[in-house]
């Protein structure tokens, strides 16, 4: 979070030059409490009928599945694996065990709340105070999450050339550094610039449940931080690389927002993680990365439009056609990474 409060004091009067960010023309239109993003009558409808079709902005955005498959199988009330079926049961085992992936995002999310949470501002540091005080933290961290360090540890990567456990809180212990550096950027800073992000400011895993889902189709909205004095939501992210869908998901939390508090969000930011860029002979170690960039309304344009996309398949009482297309294996890209993959496997070869 650190590391967030000084990168954005810091290019902030960057990100204004819509030239530099690639978004001229960026009068945003589609705002949450915009009647232009309401949910079409049909799907409030469907939804009326079946309650427990609702998505959040993860189930829109935060699926591996680029046919939303897995949104289908857990959301669509028609899904051959909803309920308290044999299938649906081993399926909920086999989610709530998690997976290399799943459980490095949460150790991620709890590493960066933990550095932020613990660092006093009162602290005088330099670079041998710091190293001590990252090792203690580290060690502070290991020994609060010992259960879930453990679970981690005995859990395998699913790809040949993914990361490993032990490198993985490596990672951690960098990012505590980072956020320690940072931190003594912050507070040297921080006193020059009226307008500067302070601690304060910066809200963590803000609740905004929608009171009327039904006008944006979206149930529950939790982003992982928030600093309204800039205008900003973010979330913290893990994996193979960066990707697009994630400015979608802050999106998605952006109109949430507006429609629950009437003020506008203009800016994303994401926190990123690698989880996968060790390879048998070399294991490098980098630091979390920050991107940031404005909301705008291409942005919130293809959330609404995957919405949409979801809802209109997932009313479809039987299976959607484009549901059981694969390429000549039956396997997609991602189904290595899906926990769906047995369940989508047994569409498919019905359908055949």
């Amino acid at each position: 979070m650190y590391q967030l409060m000084a990168g954005w004091n810091l290019v902030s009067d960057i990100l204004e030059n819509d030239e530099a960010t690639g978004s001229q023309n960026c009068t945003v239109k589609l705002r949450g409490y915009s009647r232009r993003v309401a949910l079409p009558g049909d799907f409030r409808l469907f939804l009326k009928n079946y309650p427990n079709a609702y998505l959040s902005v993860t189930d829109i955005t935060g699926g591996i599945c680029p046919q939303s498959t897995d949104a289908y199988l857990s959301k669509s009330p028609h899904s051959p694996v909803k309920g308290n079926s044999p299938k649906a049961r081993a399926l909920k085992k086999k989610q709530k065990s998690g997976c290399y992936q799943q459980r490095a995002g949460d150790l991620f999310e709890d590493v960066l709340s933990h550095g932020f949470k613990r660092v006093r501002t009162e602290e005088d540091l330099d670079y041998t105070k710091t190293k001590f005080r990252r090792q203690v933290l580290m060690q502070n961290y290991r020994n609060s999450k010992g259960k879930q360090i453990a679970q981690f540890n005995a859990v395998e990567p699913l790809t040949n050339d993914g990361g490993n456990p032990n490198w993985f809180m490596k990672q951690m212990e960098c990012c505590i550094g980072q956020q320690l550096g940072a931190f003594l950027i912050q507070e040297s800073l921080r006193g020059e610039v009226g307008s500067a992000v302070r601690k304060g400011q910066v809200k963590l895993h803000p609740k905004i449940i929608l009171s009327d889902p039904q006008e944006l189709g979206i149930k529950k909205a939790i982003p992982d931080f928030v600093v309204q004095s800039a205008k900003l939501i973010g979330d913290v992210k893990t994996g193979k690389c960066f990707q697009y869908k994630y400015m979608l998901t802050c999106a998605g939390y952006a109109m949430a927002f507006e429609r629950k508090r009437k003020r506008n969000i203009d800016w994303g930011a994401i926190i990123f993680e690698p989880t996968e860029i060790c390879t048998a002979l070399h294991q490098p170690l980098t630091f979390p990365q920050l991107y940031l960039f404005r909301i705008t309304d291409e942005l919130r344009l293809q959330f609404i439009e995957k919405r949409d996309k979801i809802y209109r398949q997932n009313e479809q009482a039987d299976i959607p056609k484009n549901l059981i297309k694969r390429d000549g294996q039956g396997v997609l890209d991602p189904c290595e990474y899906c926990q769906r993959s047995d369940q989508c496997a047994e569409l498919y070869a019905v359908a055949q």
